[in-house]
């Protein structure tokens, strides 16, 4: 019997967010939310540190590296953004990112200016 090709089950769509804080910060992260530097508080191994490197356009699932750009987790959006309203993960303050990270995101910042202009 051939499957029913009505249904797309490939077809991945993003969890709706439960509130309007939640949907508030979801925004805020997409808009602006790449480069910066978070910690979460891990089950059993203590802190994760990570940049957000990468939200992808279509499951909404963020990539965070560590300092050498290795892979340091993996979780959806609307995960982050519970996680952040209940206190398990901070942002890390931009005054306490590498100076390297914030001079690369200022440059980007300033293309980004520059193409829209």
């Amino acid at each position: 019997m051939m499957p029913d090709d009505s249904s797309n089950s490939l077809l991945i769509t993003p969890e709706e967010p439960t509130s309007s804080e939640e949907a508030d910060l979801i925004a805020r992260l997409k808009e602006t939310g790449i480069g910066l530097w978070f910690v979460t508080q891990g089950d059993d191994s203590g802190e994760i540190k990570g940049k957000l490197s990468w939200i992808s356009p279509i499951t909404t699932n963020c990539i965070f590296v560590g300092g050498s750009g290795e892979l340091v987790d993996e979780k959806p959006l609307h995960m982050l953004a519970k996680e952040i309203i209940a206190g398990r993960t901070q942002m890390i303050d931009p005054e306490n990112t590498p100076f390297f990270t914030r001079a690369l995101l200022a440059i980007q910042n300033q293309l980004q200016s520059a193409s829209q202009a």
